[in-house]
């Protein structure tokens, strides 16, 4: 595939003001070793073990129907009390609170709404997210203090580095209004269903899954081909540790390598700036600041949302 190279940087304090600038140009960064390996592994063998506690649900008959739409877009909550602490105390321990607080001009949140594991399974090719952008925090973000900004850092569980196994896919950020026209042409219809957008987020169902499974997978592969060719896209190849941090405005999908054969399951979550806190029962987070100490060194201190 014709896909751009994306900058990428390793997770360092000298590495910064790259990382931010690469994504002002383009819309995203790579950015390298940035988990402790040991908590991709334990992520990924609970949202495995989740995932499959759905499909036996599902399987069985006994998923609620108020489920089945979460089911078939294949994104959960997986975290308990416990994972909970664990990722939040490896942001804390790493070199991410320096990045964020540069990025978003001081305080920064992190919060557990909107976070999610998602399964891209070959046993199930119709099920991936289609191009959609962020901003699921902008109630949040619009009222920030010092900036406006919200982040999406996607982390893939498994590694990434090959044409079996699907991975993120972003456009150039100014492939936007490009995006749009292409996406109005790409309308189809699929069983008793009329003006599918094929590229975008899924309009699909489980029932048009079961029927015309086949006909999706070849309409989607033959738009996202077009896409390909006619703008600036890119699918950069990951290990574990590694992730993308981009901008909320960037368009990106999931790239399902055609006839792909590995499953991957990921983590993703958002970043906004210091802001009133809202009281609505349902928000939760962290609230990262940086303070320094008598001796001069950086503190990260870390209270509830």
């Amino acid at each position: 595939m014709p896909f751009f190279e994306s900058e990428r940087y390793v997770l360092r304090k000298e590495n910064i003001d790259n990382i931010i600038q690469a994504i002002k140009n383009v819309g995203h960064c790579v950015i390298e070793k940035t988990w402790d390996i040991n908590l991709v592994d334990y992520l990924y063998r609970i949202s495995d073990q989740y995932f499959n506690c759905k499909d036996e649900a599902w399987f069985s008959g006994k998923m609620p129907d108020g489920e089945l739409n979460q089911y078939f877009g294949a994104f959960y909550d997986v975290f308990d009390a416990v994972s909970n602490d664990k990722f939040f105390n490896t942001i804390k321990d790493s070199c991410l609170p320096l990045l964020f607080n540069k990025m978003l001009n001081g305080k920064f949140v992190i919060m557990q709404n909107e976070r999610s594991a998602r399964r891209v399974d070959p046993k199930f090719p119709v099920r991936i997210s289609g191009f959609h952008v962020d901003g699921q925090l902008s109630r949040l973000s619009s009222q920030g203090y010092h900036t406006q900004d919200e982040f999406t850092m996607w982390s893939p569980l498994r590694d990434a580095v090959d044409e079996r196994t699907p991975r993120l896919l972003l456009l150039h950020q100014s492939e936007n209004d490009n995006y749009l026209k292409i996406n109005y042409d790409q309308v189809t219809d699929i069983g008793d269903k009329q003006n599918i957008p094929i590229l975008a987020l899924s309009k699909l169902n489980l029932a048009l899954e079961k029927n015309h499974s086949a006909e999706i997978i070849t309409k989607r592969d033959k738009a996202y081909r077009v896409l390909f060719e006619k703008l600036k896209c890119y699918a950069p190849k990951l290990q574990k540790g590694d992730v993308i941090l981009y901008d909320k405005s960037v368009w990106h999908s999931t790239y399902a390598p055609e006839n792909f054969s590995n499953k991957m399951i990921s983590l993703d979550f958002r970043i906004v700036g210091d802001h009133p806190p809202i009281s609505d029962a349902g928000w939760g987070g962290k609230v990262f600041n940086i303070k320094k100490t008598f001796l001069g060194r950086n503190r990260v201190v870390v209270e509830n949302y």
